[in-house]
């Protein structure tokens, strides 16, 4: 048994160079990945998983108004766990559920059931691989590591001070502590926050990757207060959700209807908040313009975020420097989301309207290729409502309103197209295998038998 997990863990590690380790990839949650896709494997459906309910979002539905444009029923802005997102190495696939409260590890070529691990709440992303393990959050509170041949636990981590629990949004039983930040794993480090309200204080930690500790040199485990955030605010406003992000010096927490902020990834303290500088009344105002949790670091470590759509009037994201958080070095105006390729950004670009109950509707989406030197624009193609997109090699790959399709970087043309049910807004591609997550709860496996 000794000798069958040497070799299972060797051929993880070997395998590392055509994986999905992470979500988006990796922890810029940039969505680019090296490896290709085969345009004629991918008409050939490998496998699906049909979950037995849709996802149990954390936060359902939108807020209820946007006191500044004075509509009722905005979007969503915390909309961070709408569907099993999937990571995948050396022959399999992985991906936490907030419907069988598990993590599940499927074979990528079949997708027959390896094993599962089953936890005390909602997995709301998907394990992040890393020397043959893998390592997870949940809603119970804790962050596991797990053995990713074999599904063995090794250690598990809770950052909370009580066992108490509330029934949550999605009616299930939660912490006031749960992981819903996704589990960054780097430098033989692992990172993340856990929060349910801005009135019952966050923490973020840094742990050892081999054993879970949070004492030792960059370790640690502190309260993620923000000073200075809201003027009066006496408690810690911030809220973590949505995917962190890691870069060589700090980490991002996205908020959900607040901006994000900046920590210092060695100790752990707060440094800034993204925010655009404005005088007077709007200054303390400013805290919402950023709301959202979508996020990605560019190559050049600046920071992208926005579709929080919270005393805006579009889906607009902005691009922060790293190091003056104040400023703003690019805007995209309707962009949804992003992924940079070298010179040129590949961008989903909404248009919305209100409908006659004052719901967001987005009634169509382009797709357009743009330098991002002179933001001119290299090729657009337009088609029905978009959610995700990813590039994998010479391709973007593009998830929509029940279907997904991929375009050649070169010029935008379309190569490939297929129906799914639901809205495709997780996408994830390995050796020679694409894999588009749904918000009904499937996920469709397509390419290399």
């Amino acid at each position: 048994m000794v000798l069958v997990s040497i070799i299972s863990t060797a051929q993880l590690v070997a395998s590392a160079a055509d994986s999905w380790p992470t979500y988006m990839h990796d922890n810029a949650r940039s969505g680019v990945s090296e490896t290709s896709l085969e345009v004629a494997q991918l008409g050939q459906q490998l496998w699906v998983y049909r979950s037995p309910a849709p996802p149990r979002t954390a936060w359902s539905g939108p807020p209820p108004m946007d006191a500044g444009h004075k509509q009722d029923r905005p979007p969503a802005t915390r909309d961070f766990d709408t569907a099993l997102f999937v990571t995948a190495e050396a022959g399999l696939a992985y991906f936490g559920s907030s419907v069988t409260n598990s993590v599940h590890c499927v074979d990528a070529a079949t997708g027959e059931t390896r094993w599962h691990f089953r936890t005390g709440g909602p997995v709301r992303f998907p394990p992040s691989l890393s020397q043959g393990r893998i390592y997870f959050g949940s809603d119970d509170g804790f962050v596991y590591c797990a053995d990713a041949s074999s599904g063995q636990e090794i250690w598990r981590y809770s950052a909370g001070e009580a066992d108490a629990r509330l029934i949550g949004n999605d009616g299930n039983l939660v912490t006031f502590w749960p992981v819903r930040t996704s589990v960054a794993v780097q430098d033989e480090k692992v990172y993340f926050a856990a929060s349910l309200v801005p009135w019952v204080e966050p923490y973020l930690c840094s742990l050892d990757a081999q054993i879970g500790a949070d004492d030792g040199e960059q370790l640690y485990r502190v309260r993620a207060t923000a000073p200075g955030v809201m003027e009066g605010y006496t408690g810690s406003p911030l809220s973590p959700m949505g995917a962190i992000l890691v870069s060589p010096t700090r980490l991002f927490l996205m908020q959900g209807r607040i901006t994000p902020q900046i920590f210092d990834r060695a100790t752990g303290q707060h440094m800034a908040a993204l925010r655009p500088p404005q005088d007077g009344w709007m200054s303390s105002m400013s805290v919402w313009t950023g709301a959202g949790t979508y996020a990605l670091l560019t190559p050049e470590n600046n920071v992208v975020t926005g579709r929080g759509r919270i005393w805006t009037s579009g889906s607009t994201l902005n691009e922060f420097r790293e190091d003056q958080p104040h400023e703003i070095v690019a805007r995209h105006p309707a962009a949804y989301a992003m992924v940079i390729d070298g010179p040129h950004a590949m961008v989903i670009v909404n248009q919305h309207a209100f409908d006659d109950d004052g719901r967001w509707v987005e009634t169509k989406s382009t797709v357009a290729c743009l330098d991002r030197k002179s933001g001119t624009e290299v090729w657009q193609t337009e088609t029905g409502v978009l959610y995700c997109l990813i590039k994998v090699g010479e391709l973007v790959v593009v998830g929509g309103d029940e279907l997904a399709f991929a375009l050649k970087v070169s010029d935008g043309g379309e190569v490939w197209r297929q129906e799914v049910d639901g809205r495709a807004t997780g996408l994830a591609a390995a050796e020679g295998r694409l894999f588009v997550s749904t918000d009904v709860g499937n996920i469709y496996s397509y390419g290399r038998p």
